[in-house]
């Protein structure tokens, strides 16, 4: 495979069939990669050329999209995972922790410049970026150092739980072949024979694990495996917490192998393993009330998350605080965390990328948390500690807004039509829309007053007279009886600012006063998001909308990619006496990491106090990256005063 070689966005669009295991059109793929068909045919076309050796192939559905069908998984999985490959910094600090762990000597500085082709500054740099993850937070293993010699410090649990923890990202959790080891270390047979025995005693036992539970339980028992043959075992171990059931389930599984392997395993391994199995079936309780999880979670857990959601109460505008199944879903994650055994299951970033494009805000409180949990938990989090939450925070804001609402939102419905047009129109918004609208009516356009009665949060109507819009104090749509497609959109759009209207605090202003017209403009001749950003920020300073100019950091901060080329970015500002938001379309796209195609960007300068209005500036962004036509005219300055309306 030395002269295979596939670009990131290519890598992707592999990634993305893969993981969707369905058809996928070509208008799907273009807008997932930021490309246009075109680009993502002639992607296809040059895949298929390089891959139909190794077998591997994206396949056209005719009328439908693309498939991928994968005959040498191993070679799939090489293509993302090169164990000669140490372009990235992850990669070289990945192979650096693999050396270490492995050695328990010095290793020399001046061998691992040779094995991964780096300069010593190069590798110095690395070395500190691997003791802030694994030295100053868990598993807390020091990195010992003699001039040009380093290695780990001789703690065989930490080095097992690091161990664990890489192997466990490492897995391709898509794969049709069932879940399958990127680089298969342990050799497959090996991993398989684990299973087998592990699976077959959670079956007789009874004992439900989720799939990632049991690749935990699998890995375990392969590192400790290879750690007892290599002569590294466990001299003393304290247990956190365990059961007789866990330890008979251990034991079984432990002898078993211990046979088939013609090993000796000392009490202590036995100890060590059905301490992470307790840990794990934590994850895999089937009582998820919070009564329940306040009984087998730590007290401090509780604590911290019980702080988390009232500092996203005060900084968003939010209040999931009462949410009973928030509580006790974060609570055991956060058990995890603080006991180190297990790290946050590794999600796929398509899922996760795609769940922050539809919900902006929910991925920006998420970003948030992972910072809050990486402190109190002294643990490095990433993206996927973000991807893990997000379907958390979505539940919780839906049962939030169903709490709100009530049975419904109430919604008054007058027809000018007859009898039986009208029924059709009540039968269409029931069949539609019947969990989500508390319909009343129908009314006649004479019984305008009985409709004020009900005290509707929404009117549906039929009639198109201007001056019928003044009778009411609620919104009013208007749509044909046949409910069409064109109908349905303006209704969501309805909905979705209702939504709005009661998940976030009120608005304080009117949108439009905190866009400035100075800070509406096209910008050209600028090749990358850094040097955008970087423009933007130079005219708010000039325009005195900035006090200082703080460089962002696009790999730490947050900033939402949105549909259509569309980045919304913010940056706080505790010297402001104003928020200030402004709206640049780029004259030339540029790209940034998978996003492709970016056009326009919302960046806007935050007071700290102004931060529970961040709802409705997704909202606006949101809007904004959805209608293109309101966007030109927005940049155009045609329709500013108009905005607050939309």
């Amino acid at each position: 495979m030395t002269d295979l070689t596939l670009n990131a966005r290519q890598k992707k669009l592999l990634s993305i069939l893969n993981a969707r295991h369905n058809v996928e059109t070509g208008k799907e793929l273009a807008a997932k990669l930021g490309v246009s068909e075109r680009t993502v045919r002639n992607d296809i076309r040059e895949i298929n050329s390089k891959l139909k050796q190794y077998e591997i192939q994206i396949l056209p559905q005719y009328g439908k999209g693309y498939t991928i069908s994968v005959n040498n998984r191993e070679v799939y999985l090489q293509l993302f995972s090169e164990k000669a490959n140490y372009e990235t910094k992850e990669d070289r600090i990945r192979t650096m922790m693999l050396r270490l762990i492995r050695e328990n000597d010095w290793y020399e500085l001046g061998n691992l410049e040779d094995e991964m082709f780096v300069s010593r500054t190069t590798l110095e740099s690395d070395i500190r970026a691997m003791r802030q993850r694994v030295s100053v937070r868990y598993p807390y293993l020091q990195i010992q150092r003699q001039g040009n010699y380093i290695k780990f410090e001789k703690d065989e649990i930490k080095r097992r739980a690091l161990l664990i923890r890489l192997y466990a990202e490492n897995w391709d959790y898509d794969s049709r072949d069932g879940i399958v080891l990127k680089q298969d270390e342990f050799g497959r047979e090996r991993l398989e024979e684990i299973q087998d025995v592990f699976k077959d005693e959670l079956y007789r036992c009874q004992t439900d694990l989720d799939d990632f539970g049991l690749i935990y339980m699998v890995l375990a028992i392969a590192v400790m495996q290879f750690r007892v043959n290599s002569g590294n075992t466990i001299e003393a171990f304290e247990k956190k917490g365990e059961s007789q059931g866990i330890a008979a389930v251990v034991r079984y599984v432990l002898d078993a192998l211990k046979e088939l392997w013609q090993i000796e395993l000392q009490q202590n391994e036995y100890l060590w393993l059905s301490d992470i199995f307790y840990q794990i079936q934590i994850l895999n309780t089937r009582n998820m009330t919070k009564a329940a999880v306040l009984g087998y979670t730590s007290p401090v857990c509780h604590k911290i998350v019980r702080e988390m959601l009232q500092q996203v109460k005060a900084v968003y505008g939010l209040d999931f605080t009462t949410d009973d199944r928030l509580f006790a879903d974060l609570c055991v994650h956060v058990q995890t965390l603080k006991n180190g055994i297990i790290a946050p299951q590794i999600q796929h970033h398509v899922f996760g990328d795609e769940l922050r494009n539809r919900y902006p805000l929910l991925g920006d409180i998420c970003h948030f948390l992972k910072n809050c949990l990486g402190q109190e938990c002294e643990v490095l989090l990433g993206k996927d500690e973000e991807d893990y939450l997000l379907p958390f925070l979505i539940s919780a804001q839906r049962t939030l807004y169903q709490k709100i609402r009530g049975k419904g939102l109430s919604t008054v419905v007058i027809s000018h039509f007859n009898g039986s047009v009208t029924h059709f129109l009540m039968e269409q918004l029931q069949k539609f829309y019947g969990d989500i609208l508390d319909l009343y009516g129908p009314y006649p356009v004479h019984g305008k007053e009985r409709a004020n009665q009900d005290k509707p949060m929404l009117i549906i109507t039929t009639v198109r007279m201007k001056d019928f819009r003044r009778l009411f104090h609620a919104p009013m749509l208007t749509v044909s009886p046949l409910l069409d497609e064109e109908d349905q959109a303006r209704l969501e759009h309805c909905l979705t600012d209702i939504k709005c209207k009661l998940l976030y605090p009120e608005k304080k202003r009117a949108i439009q006063d905190y866009i400035r017209p100075d800070m509406i403009y096209k910008m050209k001749n600028k090749d990358s998001l850094s040097s955008v950003i970087a423009a933007i920020q130079d005219r708010f300073y000039v325009k005195k909308y900035m006090v200082e100019k703080v460089a962002v950091d696009l790999e730490n901060d947050y900033l939402a990619i949105l549909p259509n080329g569309f980045v919304f970015m913010y940056q706080e500002d505790a010297y402001i006496t104003d928020t200030v938001v402004s709206l640049v379309k780029l004259e030339r796209a540029i790209s940034w990491k998978h996003a492709r195609n970016i056009r326009a960007i919302m960046f806007m300068a935050l007071r700290p106090e102004d931060r529970t209005q961040l709802g409705w500036f997704y909202h606006l962004a949101f809007e904004l990256a959805g209608n293109i036509q309101l966007l030109d005219s927005v940049i155009e300055k045609e329709s500013l005063e108009n905005m607050d309306k939309k």
